[in-house]
């Protein structure tokens, strides 16, 4: 099971347009005009109609899930301004009623996660206009209650990441960069959130300014993996109980660029996967490397001329260490007993990627009408054959999948926000 959802981006980050903002659970027939879409469709409305995009899902091991969105606001007069909605979903009640978490800003760059209490985090950066700057914000669901915005710091120069806490020390953690370092801060159900404090990353001879995009997680332990990208290498940094080991480089580059967009997975057992893009003569190669929860191994090489973009690398690790990786729409790599095999997905856009604590896996994707497809498999098996779930419906659906393996859809339309609950 990932922990840090997007991988990420960690989470995925996906662009939506014209989808919805607040909205109650109101069912909807499936639209005829698909080839073979399966019968008796659950799907439900959790969000209304309004440009939307930053759509973003998190879940956690018990099945909640949280879908969170940014709308922009009907109001003629502040028409560049927009609200951040969210719905959480309980596999006893379904989904609740949209609520609306910041109201009449600028925000972006929305990043969610839930803990297994089902309380939840969520993240954005905001631009101010008095005086003009950017605001890294975050508002916590606590109990079944949003609570107000808080600004944590100001001017981050990196995309702001959130991960769940499985050891319940925190209900989230939150990293970001400023300048040239990487600052943390841990959200508790009692004293909100913590001061940010410092994530040691600097290496003897490395220029200062070079720090690039982070990412990271956090074990059933508490034991915090951050892995950072710099123009010169892709390093990393293990803390536990605030107390930071040793930096280890994971890929050195020796040149100016080069590595761009990694992404981390954290299994419970500690064991975690950094995947990333390097530039080359041919495209782009996509590289992953091994924590075995002693160390990093060697970097890996799965593909050598890949059609990759960004945000198009997702990774996730189970609580046996397995892992899979999905890159572009058409390859998937899977780690088993220390070895990386690769396999043609043959999906027709790039899938998203869920993984559970049972070590289920599934992959939805949106062909050509907007029809969802899906694939899976669990544990040592082979990948499913592709298997339609609904008529045209997206471009872009999100999954997380229930402790059973059954997947929960979620998308956006120009008609609202929407999500199939699977029988």
């Amino acid at each position: 099971m990932k922990i840090m959802k997007r991988v990420a981006l960690l989470g995925l980050s996906v662009l939506l347009v014209s989808c919805g903002g607040g909205g109650g659970s109101v069912p909807t027939p499936p639209t005829p005009g698909g080839s073979n879409p399966p019968p008796a469709l659950n799907i439900v409305k959790i969000g209304a109609v309004g440009a939307n995009n930053f759509l973003r899902t998190a879940a956690n091991a018990q099945g909640d899930v949280i879908a969170v969105w940014r709308t922009f606001t009907d109001d003629p007069i502040r028409v560049t301004e927009s609200e951040i909605w969210a719905n959480v979903y309980h596999p006893v009640t379904g989904w609740g009623a949209a609520q609306k978490v910041q109201s009449l800003a600028v925000p972006y760059v929305v990043e969610v996660a839930m803990d297994n209490h089902g309380d939840a985090v969520v993240v954005w950066m905001e631009n101010l206009a008095n005086p003009i700057t950017t605001a890294l914000k975050t508002a916590a669901y606590v109990a079944g209650v949003w609570q107000s915005p808080q600004v944590l710091d100001h001017d981050p120069v990196c995309v702001p990441q959130v991960s769940a806490d499985p050891s319940g020390a925190t209900v989230a953690q939150v990293m970001w960069c400023v300048a040239d370092e990487v600052r943390s801060s841990g959200y508790r159900v009692t004293g909100g959130s913590s001061v940010p404090t410092v994530v040691p990353l600097a290496l003897p001879g490395t220029p200062s300014g070079s720090l690039g995009q982070i990412t990271f997680g956090i074990d059933a332990g508490g034991a915090v993996q951050v892995v950072a990208e710099t123009s010169f290498d892709l390093r990393a940094v293990r803390g536990v109980a605030g107390v930071w080991g040793p930096v280890s480089v994971v890929q050195s580059f020796g040149r100016v660029a080069g590595i761009r967009n990694p992404y981390l997975a954290v299994g419970v057992n500690g064991h975690a996967v950094a995947a990333w893009q390097e530039q080359v003569a041919t495209g782009v190669q996509v590289w992953v490397a091994y924590y075995d929860g002693v160390m990093w191994q060697p970097p890996v090489l799965l593909e050598d001329s890949a059609v990759v973009f960004q945000n198009e690398l997702q990774v996730e690790v189970g609580s046996d260490g397995a892992a899979v990786l999905v890159w572009g729409s058409t390859h998937a790599g899977r780690y088993r007993g220390g070895v990386w095999d690769t396999a043609v997905l043959a999906a027709s856009a790039p899938p998203h990627l869920a993984m559970n604590a049972n070590n289920d896996v599934r992959v939805v994707w949106a062909a050509g009408a907007g029809e969802i497809w899906s694939r899976h498999f669990s544990g040592a098996q082979p990948w499913s054959a592709p298997v339609q779930l609904t008529d045209p419906r997206t471009s872009n659906p999100l999954v997380e999948l229930a402790p059973d393996g059954k997947p929960l859809l979620v998308w956006a339309d120009e008609t609202g926000v929407w999500s199939l609950i699977t029988p």
